[in-house]
């Protein structure tokens, strides 16, 4: 499983099939008082990671965000349940691009997995 991270300042957590547009709209809440690329940036590795969740017949059971304190940071978590049998198909130059994205703008990211769970999670240091 992830990581034993400090308690969160505020932690939202979603589970279902279609939680992008819900998780968008709390962490642009979350952020409301962080400047704008910080919160694309933020919202690009939301994306990614819940891409990731849902690729090769994985499915997304549950995402949290939280804003961890010292030093303050923002961290998205997300796990799946990967598939007994993964679903392949032909390897595109686009599949290496999230990890590209993990590496350039996460201050820190992981990824753990238990079983048929897998857990990855990314930390961003909050600007200021």
């Amino acid at each position: 499983m992830a990581d034993q991270s400090p308690p969160a300042a505020a932690t939202a957590v979603f589970a279902g099939a279609d939680t992008a547009p819900a998780a968008r709209t709390t962490l642009q809440a979350m952020l409301a008082q962080v400047a704008g690329p910080f919160v694309a940036d933020a919202t690009l590795l939301l994306d990614e990671l819940l891409t990731d969740a849902s690729r090769d017949g994985a499915v997304c059971r549950d995402l949290r965000l939280g804003v961890l304190a010292g030093p303050a940071r923002l961290r998205i978590e997300v796990t799946r349940t990967e598939p007994a049998r993964p679903v392949t198909g032909p390897s595109s130059p686009e599949r290496g691009w999230g990890r590209l994205l993990l590496e350039d703008l996460a201050s820190d990211w992981s990824s753990d997995t238990d079983g048929a769970l897998a857990t990855t999670w990314v930390e961003l240091r909050l600007p200021g």
